[in-house]
């Protein structure tokens, strides 16, 4: 589904929006800027989590020593580790897509979305930025997947960044 909705877009860059998040209102204006430079093959912004009605929102990530930060492909996946493994604060380019979904493997475990950026922003070899303003409310429902989220994590990511590894 995620492959098909890419493959649909005509952009240069692209995001995946879940159906249950919230983009800030002043989103465009902050974003349209940076994409503007075509400098990045990625940018992260932070966000709230909350829960579905969304009652006691909190900041995700709360340590960040500037507003924005930018990495090499590879300082990036590594200091951002699980931070860019929420969807819906990654905007990238549709080629960093293009480039990575070859090398998706079912073993990712649910990271196959998260596999073909990763690969592609390494393929790529551009600047990735993170932006630790929240520009997105995630909202957090139970959810079935949460059962898989330690397999996710452990399984997908790490055996994705183990691959990586081979390239850095």
């Amino acid at each position: 589904n995620f492959d098909k909705a890419v493959h649909n877009s005509n952009g240069i860059y692209t995001m995946l929006l879940g159906d249950d998040d919230i983009l800030s209102p002043n989103f465009i204006e902050i974003i349209c800027p940076l994409l503007e430079l075509d400098r990045y093959a990625c940018i992260y912004f932070n966000f709230f989590v909350s829960d579905e009605n969304l009652q006691n929102p909190g900041l995700y990530s709360k340590v960040y020593e500037n507003v924005t930060k930018e990495y090499s492909p590879f300082e990036f996946m590594t200091n951002m580790d699980f931070d860019i493994t929420f969807m819906s604060s990654l905007v990238f380019k549709r080629e960093c897509w293009d480039d990575g979904y070859k090398y998706v493997r079912d073993e990712y475990f649910g990271y196959e979305w998260l596999s073909a950026i990763c690969w592609g922003v390494a393929k790529q070899n551009k600047p990735c930025l993170s932006y630790f303003f929240p520009l997105c409310i995630q909202r957090n429902p139970p959810r079935a997947w949460k059962k898989m989220e330690p397999i996710y994590k452990y399984l997908g990511q790490g055996l994705l960044y183990k691959d990586l590894d081979s390239i850095q």
